[in-house]
């Protein structure tokens, strides 16, 4: 068996050994929007992983009235959005954790590379809807609920056992507050928080009569985030009292001035560096976060006439680079670029020849990256490309998808070594195959997106039908129509079943039909291994 056969095995292998999460949403929510802001179309990529750094798939993606899911690995992806030119929010939810706002400020034109961690619903306070209730959340508020105040999300009275969730971590980014005068402000010293009423299945509940909200903390200024207006809106207190209506995150903080930064990444050659977050710390000991997007460019708001020091960091928590900047009291501030020591990076050139013409940005192809403890999400726009990110981990595996779910390519072929990766990659364009396996008794049939036929990019003559996780059959030197010999199965659903080589030889595969380009399109198997009994017939769709 050659090595590309054994490569490809392995990928499989390792992809069924790895971790699979439960499904995850994500949803965007733009912010203060002014008459004179202009709209543009952006794409969005992002991996959503819970605390311990498994990816979290399913995840529900929401840009406006756009929709999307996150992947197997926990992979959004979403092109020609229309934002604003001051920034937009993406909100990600999920069954058992805590809803998640992420503030991105770059959204005019931009590739937005977001990596965001989301946080598990563990701990709550239980209390009955029978009666009024005072509820210590923290030690900083005070919740006055009261009696039969919840109802379900059909709008029926809810009566019976409540449980309530709280997070601090319920928000990523800075987004600038409208305050009570209509001035753009952001918030010094600042402290979020999200509640979440649920029954004891974890079913949400909505607020009937505003719930009124005694807060400590040391602080002048409430904020409410506005899902329908779409930003954040302060709000007037009372004795530091005030109402919720609905389950929204609330901002507790001093409100400043705010001006925009904007700079950009680069290594020694000028080339956008990507997967890095920025911390800024302030002058009152605040601390600010963002992450530059897949060129290296980074906007944030920050407050103005202000001392800040910006740490830069790997997605690794690796200390790249650390500057300082004092801020004026201007719109916005353009720094210099920021250059990272080329010893700390990594280059990765792909060549990722599309089915026909070249790769354009409405492809918007996903590399998935793996490594010993993180995964990380790219995107591939052009046929050849190349990347700039830390040198935090050893990268074991690329593997390049179409869109969010249909798989690309698993070639993770050429040059490896610490600063330059080269990936060889082999598109798989025909992908639209109807049909089934059956191993045994047991009758296997599946989608038209599930599989994938395609020659070797390396090895041309190499035909391979695989569905990149539970099944491969490979077949040397197919010139046409015909009766070959395999050189490789592995089925690992619904039982696991496999040959190499000389084991395979009682296995006979018929290429009866080509399109007029030499295309495969209709394969069929039959034969034994160890007895057991296998057969399949594929037709490609796309290429009758």
């Amino acid at each position: 068996m050659n090595t590309i056969r054994f490569y490809l095995v392995l990928t499989i292998l390792i992809m069924m050994s790895c971790h699979r999460d439960d499904s995850d949403i994500s949803t965007d929510v733009d912010i203060i929007i002014e008459d004179t802001e202009q709209s543009f179309d952006s794409h969005f990529i992002g991996i959503v992983r819970d605390a311990d750094g498994r990816s979290l798939s399913g995840v529900t993606v929401k840009a406006g009235d756009d929709v999307v899911q996150t992947s197997d690995n926990g992979i959004f992806i979403m092109k020609n959005i229309r934002t604003s030119s001051t920034a937009t929010w993406i909100r990600l939810s999920k069954h058992g954790f805590f809803d998640k706002d992420v503030f991105i400020s770059k959204s005019s034109g931009q590739f937005s590379n977001i990596s965001v961690e989301l946080e598990r619903k563990e701990d709550f306070i239980e209390f009955s809807s029978d009666t009024d209730r005072q509820i210590t959340v923290s030690d900083k508020m005070t919740l006055i609920i009261p009696a039969h105040n919840f109802k379900n999300m059909d709008g029926t009275l809810y009566n019976g056992t409540i449980h309530l969730y709280t997070s601090h971590h319920a928000l990523m980014g800075q987004a600038p507050v409208q305050t009570l005068n209509f001035s753009k402000s952001i918030f010094q010293d600042f402290r979020s928080v999200s509640l979440s009423f649920e029954t004891p299945t974890g079913s949400a509940l909505q607020i009937i009569e505003p719930i009124q909200v005694m807060s400590d903390f040391e602080s002048s200024n409430v904020a409410l985030l506005d899902a329908a207006k779409k930003k954040w809106i302060e709000i007037k207190t009372s004795d530091n009292r005030f109402t919720l209506a609905q389950n929204t995150p609330m901002l507790f903080g001093n409100a400043v001035k705010t001006t925009r930064l904007k700079t950009r990444l680069v290594n020694g050659q000028g080339m956008g560096v990507s997967l890095v977050d920025i911390e800024l710390e302030d002058e009152t000991g605040t601390i600010y976060t963002v992450q530059a997007d897949q060129n290296g460019y980074v906007e944030t708001f920050v407050p103005a006439g202000s001392k800040l020091i910006l740490k830069l960091k790997s997605q690794c928590g690796q200390l790249l680079k650390t500057e300082v900047l004092t801020t004026d009291y201007t719109e916005a501030i353009n720094m210099k670029d920021i250059t990272i020591d080329e010893a700390l990076l990594t280059t990765i050139q792909t060549d990722a020849p599309a089915c026909s013409d070249q790769l354009n940005y409405n492809d918007l192809v996903n590399i998935y990256l793996s490594s010993k403890n993180k995964d990380f999400a790219l995107y591939q726009y052009e046929s050849n490309q190349t990347f700039v990110i830390p040198t935090c981990e050893d990268i074991q595996q690329a593997i390049f998808y179409k869109a969010n779910e249909s798989a690309f390519s698993i070639s993770f072929g050429g040059y490896q070594n610490q600063q330059l990766i080269q990936l060889d990659v082999t598109p798989l364009c025909i992908n639209k195959l109807v049909g089934y396996y059956k191993i045994g008794n047991v009758v296997k049939y599946f989608d038209s997106d599930q599989f994938s036929i395609y020659f070797e990019k390396s090895i041309p003559d190499n035909l391979v039908i695989s569905d990149l996780s539970n099944f491969v059959v490979s077949i040397p030197d197919v010139k046409g129509t015909g009766s070959y010999k395999v050189d490789a199965i592995l089925i690992l659903d619904p039982v696991t079943i496999t040959c190499f080589d000389e084991e395979c030889v009682d296995i006979k595969v018929v290429v009866s039909a080509l399109n007029q380009l030499g295309d495969p399109v209709k394969i069929r198997f039959h034969g034994f291994i160890s007895g057991t009994e296998i057969s399949g017939e594929f037709e490609n769709l796309l290429l009758q």
